[in-house]
C-alpha cells in the first residue's frame, strides 16, 4: 500500500482485481463475505490468495470474520475453504 510507483491507486483500478482486502474495500458485513463466498463456488483456480498474519488455531473464537447463523466464523476455516479452491 506504500508503493509510489506504481502507486497504491493504479495497482488498485488498472493492475489487479482485488476481491477482499478489509481495510481497502468498501463493503462490510454480509456483502464483504459475499467475496469470499463467491470466490469458494464459483472460482476455483481463478484467484490468489494472500494470508497477511498468523491464524490463530488454538480456539476457535479468535479471529473470527463475519458470523452465520449467529455464530462467529474463524480466520482458519475462511483459510482452510479458500485454500482447498486454488488450482493445483
Amino acid at each position: 500500500m506504500n508503493s509510489v510507483h506504481p502507486d497504491i491507486k493504479e495497482i488498485l483500478m488498472e493492475i489487479i482485481s482485488l476481491g477482499f482486502h478489509p481495510n481497502l474495500m468498501a463493503a462490510s458485513g454480509a456483502m464483504a463475505l459475499s467475496v469470499y463466498e463467491e470466490a469458494i463456488k464459483n472460482k476455483k483456480g481463478e484467484y490468489l490468495l494472500i494470508v497477511e498474519g498468523s491464524i490463530p488455531t488454538k480456539s476457535g473464537k479468535y479471529c473470527e470474520i463475519g458470523e452465520k447463523d449467529g455464530k462467529g466464523i474463524p480466520m482458519g476455516e475462511w483459510v482452510t475453504r479458500l485454500a482447498i479452491r486454488q488450482k493445483r
